[in-house]
């Protein structure tokens, strides 16, 4: 099955956009390839925004990031995974209630600082404080 999902948002503060189209069809073990014409990072987030798709199917699935369509004024980083993501549910039926998956998949989180930084992500310390008032 083909289908293509729009990531169409305006806020007061920022404009998120990509226009993802996959093929989706059974297969023995998951299987994602890209062959939309996109940059090395827009490649990297379609590839595992289908993944993080494809991680919580019963049946296993092959999909084909088939275009990818952004700007560079208004796609942000992770709105390419998110789009492919969310094209690979559509084209499966699935109802999805994560509002944004893009930064909860720690391979897309370390992937983003190691372009930002030039370093690979080999661990992470969370601390929080709580203040009452």
């Amino acid at each position: 099955m083909t289908t293509t999902y729009r990531l169409l948002r305006q806020t007061s503060r920022t404009s998120r956009f990509a226009v993802v189209t996959v093929e989706v069809e059974p297969s023995r073990g998951p299987e994602v390839k890209v062959t939309a014409a996109v940059t090395a990072a827009h490649r990297r987030e379609a590839d595992l925004g289908a993944r993080w798709a494809l991680r919580s199917l019963p049946a296993a699935a092959k999909v084909t990031v088939t275009d990818v369509l952004t700007t560079e004024v208004d796609t942000l980083t992770g709105d390419v995974h998110e789009a492919t993501a969310r094209a690979v549910w559509q084209a499966l039926g699935i109802e999805h209630p994560t509002p944004y998956v893009g930064f909860g998949d720690p391979r897309m989180v370390a992937s983003w600082l190691e372009d930002m930084a030039g370093r690979r992500l080999e661990a992470v310390t969370e601390a929080r404080h709580w203040y009452g008032g």
